[in-house]
């Protein structure tokens, strides 16, 4: 599930992850505006990602997170994984069922 493109098509996250179920083996994340298709890094855009953590612990989600960007300026592109897979791993880490990695 992508995301960015879930939440660009008005689908709610949340409610997609949980409709998924146990057929979701693979996320793709980055954050979104909503207006434009930019896979922008975790916290810069306006997807609830405490919601969508939630919905993964909900569906004790045992699969692969791979954060996927494009349209940031090269030269911010390294740090746009590094900030998202921090602020993922601390979303991770406050959920009651916490991914071990």
């Amino acid at each position: 599930l992508d995301i960015m493109h879930t939440y660009f098509h008005r689908e709610d996250v949340p409610t997609a992850i949980k409709k998924l179920g146990s057929l979701l083996i693979d996320l793709q994340v980055s954050d979104a505006d909503g207006q434009t298709i930019r896979h922008l890094p975790v916290g810069e855009g306006e997807i609830d990602f405490p919601a969508v953590i939630r919905a993964l612990d909900d569906i004790s989600f045992p699969g692969m997170v791979t954060v996927e960007l494009m349209g940031a300026e090269a030269d911010k592109v390294d740090k746009g994984y590094l900030d998202s897979r921090l602020a993922l791993e601390k979303l991770f880490s406050e959920a009651p069922n916490s991914r071990p990695d």
